[in-house]
């Protein structure tokens, strides 16, 4: 990790304001993401060393894309590229999490459930048993930074479940 701060400046923006830790200050934001769509409040945005720097996870939120994308920032051109295109995403809610221990990053919404590894290969995997987003409720996940399962909370009843990236498999917790 390179000590940076990233953040989204509103719910809907299309700017990531970076801070750099070490020098306690804010350094110039990274140039606005032109994904053809509605800029939805809930994009999964993940940074994923491996892979080469900050992913965005944007679904469909409007009739200018059929379907949805996973973006990456590329430093060295200071621009946003496509990784993937035409995924089965809904318009929200979308979330990205990175693995640090298979070096993964994990990320979709209720219509798609996508791995992409170091190589910034795309695999869509098994749809999970619950939703990640009810309407009123969002489900829990996290990685297990020992064993490298991703762990979820299902809401509104609270099952627990881990899921092991490497494998495709989900397991109830009992």
């Amino acid at each position: 990790s390179k000590g940076i701060f990233f953040r989204r400046r509103n719910k809907e923006g299309r700017e990531i304001a970076r801070f750099d830790i070490q020098n306690n200050s804010w350094i110039s934001p990274l140039p606005a993401n032109k994904i053809p769509s509605y800029m939805n409040c809930c994009a999964g945005i993940e940074y994923f060393p491996e892979g080469g720097g900050l992913f965005w996870a944007q679904g469909n939120a409007g009739s200018d894309i059929v379907k949805g994308r996973l973006m990456r920032f590329n430093e060295s051109a200071s621009a946003w590229e496509t990784a993937a295109d035409n995924l089965t995403m809904t318009a929200y809610p979308n979330w990205a999490t990175y693995n640090p221990v298979h070096k993964v990053l994990v990320f979709g919404d209720n219509g798609g459930f996508y791995k992409v590894d170091r190589n910034r290969a795309v695999t869509a995997l098994q749809p999970p048993p619950f939703e990640f987003y009810t309407g009123s409720y969002y489900a829990i996940f996290t990685v297990d930074p020992v064993s490298g399962d991703y762990i979820a909370l299902d809401q509104p009843a609270h099952n627990l479940w881990k899921y092991n990236a490497l494998n495709d498999q989900w397991t109830q917790i009992t």
